[in-house]
């Protein structure tokens, strides 16, 4: 069996890289490239409470506070604009 697994050169495969049983594991996917070479992780993924949930990328990370950072600057300008059109109405 392990010959087999040695043999397997293209595609990719999963790791079970931490394990926390029953509850947690965290699996790698890999790529196997040409001649059995297995060093870049692709994937990572959690599953926690038989549920598999996809590591966040870097670029999930940066979106996901820059929506919410712009979300709480949008009100903020919204009710800067208004002072000052009313300030601007007053002074004519």
């Amino acid at each position: 069996m392990i010959r087999e697994l040695g043999a397997f050169n293209s595609g990719f495969e999963y790791i079970i890289a931490h394990s926390a049983p029953p509850r947690m594991f965290i699996i790698h996917r890999r790529t196997v490239e040409a001649g059995g070479k297995r060093d870049k992780v692709d994937a990572v993924y959690w599953i926690l409470n038989e549920r598999i949930y996809p590591t966040p990328n870097l670029y999930d990370i940066m979106a996901n506070r820059t929506v919410s950072h712009l979300s709480g600057i949008v009100p903020s300008l919204s009710a800067l604009s208004l002072s000052v059109s009313l300030l601007l109405f007053c002074l004519q």
